[in-house]
């Protein structure tokens, strides 16, 4: 997985990045806690979020994918 973070926001003000291991996520965290700064329940919504790549093993590859 890459030390690097990418965030892209799409024409429809959506958020788009990837999910990573407990390290990256942390740090995935950190910089989307600044754009919905004290919004509690969104962040709730997005720790479920990360927890569900943080033990996944990559037989093959970097990247994780889900629909």
């Amino acid at each position: 997985m890459s030390n690097d973070i990418t965030l892209e926001i799409l024409p429809n003000g959506y958020v788009k990045f990837r999910r990573g291991n407990r390290k990256h996520n942390e740090k995935m965290l950190e910089v989307i806690s600044f754009l919905i700064e004290e919004d509690g329940a969104t962040l709730e919504e997005l720790q479920e979020f990360f927890k569900g790549s943080e033990d996944i093993e990559l037989l093959h590859g970097e990247s994780a994918f889900c629909g």
